[in-house]
């Protein structure tokens, strides 16, 4: 059974929010005494596991900008994927905490493909033509890691919660980088993920990482249900439609 309450923590008063509901405490707000409380039937207690590749904190700092696409001109090399940020030394400080999570045996491929990127394109012509990314956990990837470590866990009464980013990428008319990205991945069956930091106006890729990976998603808004990993895109795109 999967958590399925979404916080948007890109400003104070959503962090709050999930601060707190990470302390437990559903409204930091005091509240007045009831009084004598009446005895209320007994649930089962049920065990949540809080799990993210996302450092919310560091993402913040970081400032996420974006993501480019690297691919090689006749197609000869699997295409790369690199998410850019504005201040590198968070960047540093997420690049250290993936190597530790996602590395495996002195690998450098996500061994459980517990790192999650996906792109959600969109109908909006214009200035809005673009897409979204995001970037998480992914459950498959997570519970296949819980099952090597042996950690015991019932899947029917346990709660998880699993946090993740979305930035939303303009497209410029014309633009040809997203389609041979895919276009490439297609013809290898796996791709890189490189993470980058923006200075004067240049991009900068931070050495001694890239991650092999063979799991991407690409879909259309159109797709995203109630029930669906990226739900929490659609409270931006609503957004974005009453502008």
């Amino acid at each position: 059974m999967f958590f399925k309450e979404y916080y948007i923590a890109n400003n104070e008063r959503s962090f709050e929010r999930l601060y707190w509901r990470l302390r437990g405490v559903t409204n930091a707000a005091v509240k007045p005494e009831l009084g004598k409380l009446r005895p209320v039937e007994e649930k089962e207690r049920k065990t949540m596991f809080v799990t993210s590749l996302i450092d919310i904190e560091i993402w913040n700092q970081a400032s996420w900008k974006g993501c480019a696409y690297l691919y090689s001109p006749n197609g000869e090399l699997p295409p790369a994927i690199g998410l850019l940020f504005e201040n590198k030394k968070a960047a540093e400080v997420i690049l250290k905490q993936w190597k530790k999570a996602l590395f495996k045996n002195h690998s450098s491929a996500d061994f459980y493909e517990e790192l999650r990127i996906s792109i959600i394109n969109t109908d909006f012509e214009g200035e809005k033509a673009g897409y979204f990314i995001t970037v998480g956990t992914n459950p498959d990837g997570l519970f296949k890691r819980y099952k090597d470590l042996g950690v015991e866990v019932d899947y029917d009464t346990s709660l998880f919660m699993m946090v993740s980013r979305i930035h939303y990428m303009n497209r410029i008319q014309g633009s040809v980088h997203q389609q041979k990205f895919f276009d490439h991945y297609s013809k290898h069956g796996k791709y890189f993920v490189k993470i980058g930091y923006l200075e004067n106006g240049q991009i900068n890729f931070l050495k001694d990482f890239t991650l092999e990976k063979t799991a991407i998603e690409q879909r259309h808004i159109s797709e995203i249900k109630e029930d669906d990993l990226d739900v929490s895109v659609l409270e931006r795109y609503q957004e974005m439609l009453n502008d």
